[in-house]
């Protein structure tokens, strides 16, 4: 009888271990794919531009010019709160749905994008590029 015991015990520790070890690796397996799945969100898009519309914006606050549609993107220059921005047409960010805006600071030949949740609409519309 003291021998059943011991098998049952050491079947026991074998089965828990084991269950640890695929709890452990379905954890880690979630978390691998989490990350990947981050890192597809964080892309930095590009789009071909057309300078199509007349929309004039002002920013909300301090925002950077970015080189490509999204919040990942390399920044070209701050814009400081209420930077006048002169919009050539819009796309959506792939990734968050968003508007983004391409176009040129007001008094330079400064190009990039900007996110639309970051200005505000002073006049005029604008097209898809």
């Amino acid at each position: 009888m003291k021998e059943l015991r011991m098998r049952v015990q050491r079947i026991k520790r074998k089965t828990a271990a084991v269950l640890a070890s695929a709890i452990l690796m379905t954890a880690l397996g979630g978390i691998a794919g989490a990350s990947s799945a981050s890192a597809q969100a964080a892309e930095c898009h590009q789009n071909s531009v057309q300078n199509n519309s007349n929309q004039v914006l002002k920013m909300k606050g301090n925002y950077n010019l970015k080189n490509g549609i999204g919040s990942v993107c390399g920044n070209i220059t701050l814009l400081s709160e209420g930077t006048i921005f002169y919009v050539w047409c819009m796309v959506l960010n792939p990734d968050s749905g968003k508007v983004w805006n391409y176009g040129r600071v007001q008094g330079t030949q400064t190009k990039g994008w900007i996110s639309n949740d970051n200005a505000t609409l002073v006049s005029g519309t604008v097209n898809w590029c």
